[in-house]
């Protein structure tokens, strides 16, 4: 009976949660640089297995994110994007010189997003992972989680729908928002604390993503034009 149930739970479709570890302490983890926001998440990111952050479109998450990239590139693996309507600014790729270390891919459909990311964990060819191709279901984050951890990948989950409230088998699941003037971020989910809500953020963030919202609706346009036109 027991070897049965050992059997069992090593099914990728199941997920133990906590119950697979007796201790969060040996977790490698990477910080964000962000004092307030690392005591937070316990020291940082996980570096292995998924998390997600919730946010709206422009809204400086990848500068938030920004000091987990190098570490990361260091090791000479490459970043996947995982990106479906909403792109990518190359401008900011470029500024942080991550482009020649970056692979983009756009899918069609969900399922092809999936597959994509499966593989490439399994290839071991990427160190990281951004998936903000749409809003990850219970079962497909699940088994991202679960192969993120066997092949020692950070996945994250950049969702701009900001509507999901279901609860993800992550380690880390926060929110970023602007009231005002201020960012916050709530940390809903984190392995080896205590969630936490109304953390103040300042800089490198901005002020507003208007500007940068507007910036990047210029940006498509002009792309689409300049593919209508030749």
């Amino acid at each position: 009976m027991k070897s049965a149930i050992q059997s069992l739970t090593k099914h990728p479709d199941i997920y133990l949660g906590n119950a697979n570890s007796s201790s969060h302490q040996g977790i490698e983890r990477l910080p964000l640089g962000i004092e307030t926001l690392d005591s937070a998440l316990a020291g940082g990111i996980p570096r292995a297995g998924l998390s997600r952050i919730r946010c709206g479109v422009g809204s400086g998450e990848l500068q938030l994110l920004q000091a987990i990239f190098n570490p990361l590139i260091h090791q000479g693996k490459k970043i996947l994007w995982i990106y479906g309507y909403y792109r990518i600014n190359p401008v900011w790729l470029a500024r942080q010189q991550l482009i020649e270390h970056s692979w983009l891919i756009t899918p069609s459909t969900s399922q092809q997003a999936l597959w994509a990311c499966e593989q490439c964990i399994r290839s071991q060819a990427c160190s990281l992972i951004v998936y903000s191709f749409d809003t990850l279901d219970v079962r497909a984050a699940r088994r991202l989680q679960v192969l993120s951890k066997q092949y020692q990948c950070l996945v994250l989950n950049v969702d701009y729908t900001r509507h999901s409230l279901a609860t993800l088998p992550v380690n880390i699941d926060c929110e970023l928002y602007l009231q005002g003037e201020q960012w916050f971020i709530d940390v809903h989910r984190v392995v080896g604390s205590w969630p936490k809500a109304g953390i103040r953020l300042s800089n490198p963030l901005p002020a507003s993503n208007e500007a940068i919202q507007s910036a990047m609706r210029q940006t498509s346009t002009l792309h689409e034009a300049s593919l209508t036109a030749s």
